[in-house]
């Protein structure tokens, strides 16, 4: 599962992450299973900042990575691979504009879906997708 947030993030985000919390601790005992947390504000977010922010979460990092890298290369990853809708926002702020949304990705890098973090009925879909896509790695 991936998915756009940042660590600073006072709107969506909180509420985004505390969903995520839920399928992370649903499906953290699946070797095959993991979560990707891009931050869309590296300027800010930096290993040891996202380190400590995973900390909170109680995130066993070989399952929830909080990743980062060169703004240029999380905003593509966004759009070209993942096809999530983010927006470079660069001379307005030093963030990207980010979706609640997560997307499904499998262990050929294929997009299975994307869920609307907010939205009960959407992480309850993720969450039997979820499901579908171990029973088909069986």
């Amino acid at each position: 599962v991936v998915n756009y947030f940042f660590t600073r993030c006072t709107g969506i985000c909180p509420r985004m992450n505390r969903n995520m919390d839920k399928i992370y601790e649903q499906f953290k005992g699946d070797p095959r299973f993991q979560i990707l947390s891009n931050t869309v504000d590296p300027g800010n977010d930096s290993v040891p900042v996202l380190a400590k922010y995973a900390e909170q979460w109680g995130a066993d990092p070989a399952v929830w990575k909080f990743l980062t890298g060169p703004r240029n290369e999380l905003f593509n990853v966004a759009v070209h691979q993942y096809l999530l809708n983010v927006a470079d926002s660069l001379g307005v702020n030093d963030q990207f504009v980010h979706t609640q949304f997560f997307a499904l990705v499998d262990q050929d890098r294929r997009i299975r879906g994307f869920y609307d973090s907010l939205k009960p009925d959407d992480l309850q879909k993720l969450k039997k997708d979820i499901r579908t896509l171990e029973k088909e790695q069986d």
